[in-house]
């Protein structure tokens, strides 16, 4: 089972509070957590470490404030154990997606109609003929190619050093596999965001019985 959770920053302004920052943070975190320059972003970094730490916390039977999150050589969080996690986040909502022993990718985005200018820059020669036939839908279609592909290169964990066109990955509204890869079916959250998953394949049995939820996360007031 692929778990997603998601949540809002919106009106929690105690998320600039940096009494509760210091409750969940390391110097580290915290010195991050600073360096943003804008309330929003401040807002979803601290939301998505409480995120990652609580919920971490609950499968390993730890308190949030015993996670201590390391990360690898492309700066994604790491934590040892058999649960795989990655976190995204885009205009105030964040997102974190759990797999036990398979490398797991999440991407979110909201949903810019601007960036369809970025068709040629992203989308293969098969993509583009794939968006040509979602007629009046080429945005859901161009978020759908695209957080897919940022949700693969997040699993992968190896950073983004592929052209993106080069990047193939299952096409469709359904669960679909492809390049050792399996496609979680997209998902569009709160009307404007659209929300991919991308996990390892392991064996054709198993992975024909993954399926995945997506729940909203109560914000705990620290």
């Amino acid at each position: 089972m692929i778990e997603v959770f998601y949540a809002q920053s919106g009106s929690h302004e105690w998320l600039l509070d940096e009494r509760a920052a210091a409750d969940m943070l390391t110097e580290e975190e915290i010195e991050r957590y600073r360096a943003y320059r804008t309330n929003v972003k401040r807002k979803e970094f601290l939301l998505g470490r409480m995120m990652m730490k609580q919920l971490l916390g609950r499968k390993y039977g730890q308190s949030p404030q015993a996670v201590k999150l390391g990360k690898n050589a492309y700066g994604k969080p790491t934590y040892p154990g058999e649960w795989q996690f990655n976190l995204s986040h885009a205009n105030g909502t964040v997102a974190f997606a759990l797999a036990r022993h398979r490398r797991i990718g999440i991407d979110l985005e909201f949903m810019e109609p601007s960036n369809l200018n970025l068709v040629h820059h992203i989308c293969s020669a098969e993509e583009r003929d794939y968006l040509q036939a979602k007629t009046g839908a080429e945005l859901h279609a161009f978020y759908e190619i695209w957080t897919k592909k940022e949700a693969l290169i997040k699993a992968a964990g190896t950073g983004f050093a592929m052209d993106p066109k080069e990047i193939r990955v299952a096409l469709g509204a359904q669960q679909g596999q492809r390049d050792g890869w399996l496609f979680l079916e997209p998902c569009q959250l709160l009307s404007s965001y659209q929300l991919a998953v991308a996990v390892e394949r392991l064996e054709p049995d198993t992975d024909a019985q993954v399926r995945m939820t997506v729940e909203e996360w109560d914000v705990p007031l620290l």
